[in-house]
């Protein structure tokens, strides 16, 4: 079997999908020597349960018969079905018994299945390995840096605590329900990243990591913490998002150096009680309480004097007018961005003109406001998308660098002169009255973002001497090519976002996108022909920036990846790309790749490569939601 066919295979039985594994049997059974992949038959034809699996179990039954001895076809016989020792521990021991002791069975190709195949029991996984643990888990190690994406393990091994020199534990979307005690060996580590599992309680031995300065664990079933935490002296980002937390440990009070902290999700937590603890944070300069069902006023939010970020978003019922009352006598003094989204909140009058007037970063998106009724001096960002908005008069907002404006019926941008960015997603109207005219008034913008609208031109933005950025996100065109020719025509262009678009076809006018330094194509069709789109971007000689994140369908990097020898970074993140072609280590000029929410598989392979290529987004925002995953540039 020649080397290509080698890859292939392993792919296609790695996809788990029907279709592939019946392509997957038919190189098996056209293989020079067959009976080196009775290991493959043995998993295909006794744990894929299921109808649609039928087709696959009868034919990796049939060529077993055809190629196996006849002891190994009696010792099938013997093998219960998943289902039966799934839960059965001493079935299970003695299974795996009959499969160590069995000369025919190829243990390690056994053994790297037996992690989807036996559920959560990563010692089980382990032990068919025939390995010690360590060796195991450093398959999952990427330098000081330990990866576990998307499994249905349940508990980490005692073991891991034996790896002493890392520093990020990145072990999302699992279904790990406790940490293991030996944790607290691990002296070196800088980051937990545990979101998305099934996590209620945190091992007390948490205490002695005394490096840990980001501990991310939204998305469990945490009902408390332990009293241990509050000797994280070095802690700056905690993230608790989307848990069950009733109230906060008294210790939180000892958090030092504590800057950030995401509350969000917890509608049974006890403000009141847990502000007691917060206020006594010297540094606690963020605050995150969304969706909480918030119906009470925040009297005591204002005891945290050193708030410079406070988001309230999502709580409907929140009295806003009681809970910022304290800022007519000097209360929240040193707070600069504040998010009311989605909080029923009819006028700006609410918020006291003192607060209002020193707040340089607002956002109250999805709120009933009809227009802006208030001086906001010092205002640098505003978001004001999904409002009933339909005028903004430049003098209130006279150092205005950033505006918001998705889904409004805001027909004339404000001539605002030092305005920077600007957002009109979904913005038809604005669009079809001329709105891309108003531009050349703009002398500053550099960047424009047009989501979710129906395109048809955009010559006009050739006038736009300052514009290097435009964001085109699930945009529909009827002539595509015609529209890259404008974009052509945009002088400054740097930078442009393609996420999400519907392409029938991949325009050909990609290839004359000759100035243009970084492209961004997340979450394109599953169709997408991905050899055609790279071949698209070789003739760019300033592209140093590719994202190709949140694109499942992408499964390997077509051979003109090696075209781009100016590439600096690429972004893989959410693809099922398990290996980079040996050949792109001779590239000198790359520099990053990020590789958030990889194949485990691929962990193994970058091995071989350069840790310091490979880049995770290891921040508090990386614990939020993967349900808008087209990020947000602006």
């Amino acid at each position: 079997m020649s080397k290509p066919e080698q890859a292939l295979l392993r792919e296609l039985l790695q996809s788990h999908t029907p279709e592939h594994l019946l392509e997957a049997l038919l190189i098996i059974e056209q293989a020079d020597y067959p009976s080196a992949f009775l290991t493959h038959l043995i998993v295909l034809q006794t744990f894929y349960p299921g109808e649609q699996y039928r087709e696959v179990r009868e034919k990796a039954a049939a060529l077993f018969k055809k190629i196996a001895p006849l002891e190994l076809q009696d010792f099938l016989r013997s093998v219960p079905w998943r289902e039966a020792f799934m839960t059965n521990t001493e079935m299970r021991e003695r299974y795996l018994r009959h499969l160590t002791a069995h000369p025919m069975i190829d243990k390690h190709t056994l053994g790297k299945a037996a992690l989807h195949l036996w559920g959560g029991d990563f010692n089980f996984y382990i032990r068919t390995r025939m390995l010690q643990a360590e060796e195991v888990l450093q398959e999952y190690c990427l330098d000081s840096t330990f990866y576990l994406y998307n499994t249905p393990i349940e508990s980490l091994p005692d073991e891991l605590g034996n790896l002493s020199s890392l520093r990020c534990l990145l072990i999302r979307k699992n279904k790990i329900k406790q940490l293991p005690q030996s944790l607290g060996l691990l002296l070196q580590l800088q980051v937990i990243d545990a979101s998305e599992n099934e996590l209620q309680t945190l091992p007390d031995s948490i205490k002695y990591m005394k490096r840990l300065h980001s501990l991310h664990l939204a998305h469990n079933h945490l009902h408390v913490l332990p009293p241990e935490i509050g000797e994280l002296h070095q802690l700056r980002k905690l993230c608790l998002k989307n848990n069950k937390m009733r109230v906060l440990s008294y210790t939180i009070q000892w958090m030092e150096q504590l800057e950030y902290l995401d509350l969000s999700q917890n509608p049974n937590l006890n403000f009141f009680q847990s502000f007691e603890y917060l206020k006594n944070c010297p540094r606690l300069k963020e605050i995150k309480l969304c969706k909480n069902h918030l119906s009470a006023p925040l009297h005591n939010l204002h005891a945290l004097k050193h708030l410079t970020t406070i988001d309230l978003s999502q709580n409907p019922q929140l009295p806003i007018k009681e809970t910022f009352a304290a800022a007519h006598e000097e209360g929240f003094a040193r707070l600069q961005s504040l998010s009311l989204d989605g909080c029923s909140l009819p006028s700006l009058t609410l918020l006291p003109s003192p607060l209002l007037q020193r707040l340089q970063y607002l956002s109250v998106a999805q709120n009933a406001l009809s227009g802006i009724d208030a001086d906001l001096a010092a205002l640098l960002s505003f978001n004001c998308s999904h409002t009933h908005v339909e005028q903004i008069q430049p003098e209130h907002f006279p150092f205005l660098r950033e505006l918001h404006a998705a889904h409004t019926p805001l027909q004339t941008v404000p001539h605002c002169p030092q305005l920077q960015q600007l957002s009109m997603d979904g913005n038809q109207t604005w669009l079809t009255q001329g709105g891309l005219q108003q531009l050349k008034a703009l002398p500053a913008l550099n960047s424009l973002s047009l989501r979710e609208c129906q395109l048809e031109t955009l010559a006009d933005l050739k006038d736009c001497k300052q514009l290097n950025q435009l964001f085109l996100d699930a945009c529909t065109c009827a002539d595509w090519e015609k529209l890259l020719l404008d974009i052509y025509d945009i002088a400054h262009l740097r930078s442009l976002s393609l996420n999400a678009v519907q392409w029938e076809k991949i325009p050909q006018r990609l290839a004359r996108l000759r100035f243009v330094e970084e492209l961004w194509f997340e979450q394109l069709p599953e169709n997408t022909d991905w050899e055609c789109l790279f071949e698209l971007l070789t003739p760019l000689p300033r592209l140093k920036r590719l994202h190709l994140g949140h694109n499942p369908s992408l499964k390997q990097l077509p051979p003109a990846i090696l075209k781009l020898k100016q590439l600096q970074y690429l972004d893989l993140s959410y693809t099922g790309v398990r290996q980079l072609p040996r050949e792109m280590s001779k590239n000198k000029a790359l520099q990053k790749i990020r590789i958030d929410g990889v194949p485990n598989a691929f962990i193994r392979h970058a091995q071989m490569f350069s840790y310091d290529w490979f880049e995770f987004s290891v921040c508090a925002q990386s614990t939020d939601e993967q349900t808008n995953q087209t990020q947000q540039h602006l």
